[in-house]
């Protein structure tokens, strides 16, 4: 019987291409993130925030105090 030679598979030199992939992905999410997070109006974010405190207040899950919205 003649033994079949077993040919190499083909290894791939582009693995590193993912990875890049994936660096550049997460590089633009962050730099989205940030951009989002600087044009947030101020004036909306204390009333999300003071939203946030009234409903863990009634939940019981903090105490009561006066806050105000500036």
């Amino acid at each position: 019987m003649s033994r079949r030679k077993k040919h190499p598979e083909h290894v791939s030199n582009d693995r590193w291409l993912v990875s890049y992939a994936d660096f550049i992905t997460l590089l633009f999410r962050v730099f989205r993130v940030l951009y989002s997070s600087a044009q947030v109006d101020k004036r909306k974010v204390g009333r999300l925030a003071l939203a946030i405190q009234v409903a863990f207040q009634q939940m019981g899950v903090f105490d009561t105090s006066s806050t105000e919205i500036r």
